[in-house]
């Protein structure tokens, strides 16, 4: 089982459509690693159907079910569908994705940043002279791009949406992620964002509890 099952706070809820076993679990786990909401079906019946009674933010469709879907059966909206290329399937063996696998996020990402969340909008958190947009898998340093991998977006996606709140450390990590997984994340966030990672002045450790997120949170627009 992979990633946040039982749905994320604000996340966007993909719908994926691949009609191998195999190839429908590594990409589930793929994109939920990166911290979406996933239903994953077999079949454009499946997904057509579910499409008609759920709202979902954006399709994700293997590119093996091109030839079974039909001008009358587009149940999907071309602007919020990511057609999926055969290498991009996997995952490798540690459960970080390769470099078609991020493109592929990527992909998802700007689906979504053109289809904002219904009467909200997406705030940017600032730490210092770093700033992280939720729906990004990067931060911005003085003006440059970091790249995230999916669990560290997971993991600071998860404590920004907490508002501040005491985040639990079994509730910072895809269920994938085992051992002293999220302590390791944690270290590697704190080097990108804090001056003294000895004295942290944004990710703090709540002792026994877990970690507390102390950011400005602005809205577009905003600088």
């Amino acid at each position: 089982m992979y990633g946040p099952e039982a749905g994320l706070e604000g996340c966007r809820h993909l719908l994926l459509a691949a009609s191998g076993p195999v190839e429908r679990q590594r990409l589930k786990g793929a994109l939920c690693a990166a911290g979406y909401r996933v239903t994953a079906v077999a079949s454009p019946c499946q997904g057509e159907r579910l499409a008609r009674t759920f709202s979902f933010d954006a399709v994700v469709l293997s590119a093996g079910l091109a030839g079974f879907l039909s001008g009358s059966s587009a149940w999907f909206e071309p602007s919020q569908t990511v057609w999926v290329e055969a290498p991009e399937a996997g995952v490798s063996s540690n459960g970080e994705p390769g470099r078609r696998q991020q493109r592929l996020i990527d992909r998802v990402a700007r689906v979504l940043r053109g289809h904002p969340l219904e009467g909200a909008s997406v705030p940017r958190i600032v730490m210092g002279s770093a700033s992280y947009d939720l729906m990004e898998s990067h931060l911005v340093i003085d003006g440059s791009r970091r790249p995230l991998s999916p669990v560290q977006t997971f993991t600071l996606r998860r404590l920004a949406l907490a508002g501040g709140r005491v985040v639990p450390r079994d509730r910072l990590r895809p269920s994938l992620y085992v051992g002293r997984g999220v302590d390791v994340t944690i270290a590697r966030l704190r080097r990108l964002v804090e001056a003294d990672t000895q004295q942290p002045r944004y990710i703090h450790s709540i002792h026994g509890c877990g970690y507390r997120l102390a950011s400005d949170l602005r809205l577009p627009g905003q600088r």
